[in-house]
């Protein structure tokens, strides 16, 4: 079994940023589930070309990166503490292993940035471990969904205030408008459960009994 560390480096300011201090692996060929003890990899996604408001997600991951030092243990290779919370009384991920994948070296062609997208989480999806991604704007969603095409069928559970379920927006598909109605249009993905939305326009849900049309079914939660 390859043996994985990380830098001793204890204060959050100290070290190379990795996000929670956890293992830099980056060449995804040499990751084993069984070989490294791996559960979760961080993927950085530094890309931000399909928004249309307000630009800067690209640079995310790192700052989350650096945000994350003060909680250095959840990344120790082995026998991670966890984190307690005080209001649930209760330790999450405890023993949980962690590395950090780096980024994907996306482009400024947005077309070649999806494909690198889709390669780079994919090439993490089918060693086994789970994908967390950190960085970039909406539109990062379908690429990224693209590379679970082996979880068939998949289900998506989307949390957010919007669908983003639009079908074009000035005449481009792939916009931060569009990733779940592009992910709809996947063989694998059998439905969408989006929890929070607290409105849409009518160029969001299409038309109704057309194909890829999003078809509402409510449900009120309590206050307590």
């Amino acid at each position: 079994m390859t043996k994985i560390s990380r830098q001793p480096a204890a204060l959050p300011h100290t070290g190379v940023a990795t996000f929670c201090k956890s293992p830099y692996v980056f060449e995804t060929e040499s990751i084993n589930v069984e070989d490294i003890n791996v559960d979760v990899a961080i993927l950085g996604v530094p890309f931000d070309g399909m928004t249309s408001m307000r630009p800067g997600c690209r640079q995310a991951p790192r700052a989350l990166r650096d945000a994350s030092g003060r909680f250095g243990w959840l990344g120790a290779p082995a026998d991670s503490p966890g984190f307690y919370d005080i209001g649930d009384n209760a330790k999450y991920m405890p023993n949980v292993r962690m590395i950090d994948a780096g980024d994907v070296d996306v482009r400024l062609d947005a077309t070649e940035a999806r494909e690198r997208i889709t390669a780079h989480a994919r090439s993490l999806v089918d060693r086994g471990v789970m994908l967390a991604s950190i960085g970039g704007d909406h539109s990062i969603s379908f690429p990224l969904i693209a590379a679970f095409g082996r979880f068939d069928p998949l289900t998506i559970i989307l949390v957010d205030a919007h669908l983003d379920y639009r079908d074009t927006s000035q005449g481009l598909l792939y916009t931060n408008n569009s990733p779940f109605r592009r992910a709809h249009e996947l063989s694998f993905v059998k439905r969408i459960v989006t929890i929070g939305a607290r409105g849409m326009k009518s160029t969001d849900r299409g038309v109704p009994g057309e194909p890829g049309a999003w078809q509402p079914h409510f449900s009120h939660g309590t206050h307590p």
